[in-house]
């Protein structure tokens, strides 16, 4: 579990950025280092107190007595305007980098996804839904992987269920822009569809865009919340 801690801790449950159940672990490969983030739940406030990062990461053995530890640290995050670092930290068992950035005057941009107008993800459409920001554009947020060919719809009304949601934007001269890409091969024919939307960050309220693979709609709802 990696848990991010800060200034709002009081007010609200564990800002959780990566758990994993022991039935459900998480393979880690020299191709796929990576471990998949399904967070923060909401904003990492730094401005004051700083707050830090907690992880505690385990090797799963073949019964829960015979797991091993593999990470045990706890990181402090940097209070820097637009500051960018990537610091590798050494516990007893690993090496753990971690990469993290700070964005001055930022608003908090929860993001949802629905089906609408009666239409369905096109059958063996694969690929991913990510978020870039404008002051970040090497950097980018995977919001869903659609690896099996199809959307996981939680809902009736068409909403789809997102790894990951929160999204923290530049309030005065940023934009956040939301892609999708979608890739479809078989022995006649190779499919292939993008499409992106822009959205203007604001302080509060809602704003909303369509993404279009195919005849598939998929709206996009952006709540804003500012925070510092």
């Amino acid at each position: 579990m990696v848990i991010a801690r800060d200034v709002l801790d009081i007010d609200r449950k564990r800002n959780i950025i990566f758990a994993r159940p022991r039935s459900n672990p998480q393979t880690i490969t020299e191709e796929h280092p990576y471990l998949e983030l399904t967070g923060p739940s909401c904003a990492v406030v730094t401005s004051g107190d700083p707050g830090k990062i907690e992880i505690v990461l385990k090797v799963k053995g073949a019964t829960e007595p015979d797991d091993r530890d593999l990470s045990l640290l706890v990181l402090p995050l940097k209070n820097r305007m637009y500051c960018e670092y990537d610091r590798y930290y050494t516990s007893k068992h690993s090496t753990m980098e971690l990469t993290f950035w700070h964005i001055d005057n930022s608003v908090e941009a929860t993001i949802g996804a629905r089906l609408i107008g009666g239409s369905s993800w096109p059958h063996g459409l694969q690929g991913v839904m990510v978020a870039r920001i404008s002051d970040m554009e090497d950097a980018e947020v995977s919001l869903l992987a659609f690896g099996g060919g199809k959307l996981h719809v939680v809902a009736d009304d068409g909403m789809i269920k997102l790894t990951r949601r929160v999204v923290s934007v530049e309030h005065r001269d940023g934009e956040l822009q939301v892609s999708i890409a979608a890739r479809c091969e078989n022995d006649e024919q190779v499919i292939s569809v993008r499409d992106d939307i822009v959205f203007t960050p604001k302080k509060n309220g809602r704003t909303s865009g369509v993404l279009n693979v195919g005849a598939c709609k998929i709206q996009l709802t952006v709540a804003w919340s500012l925070f510092n």
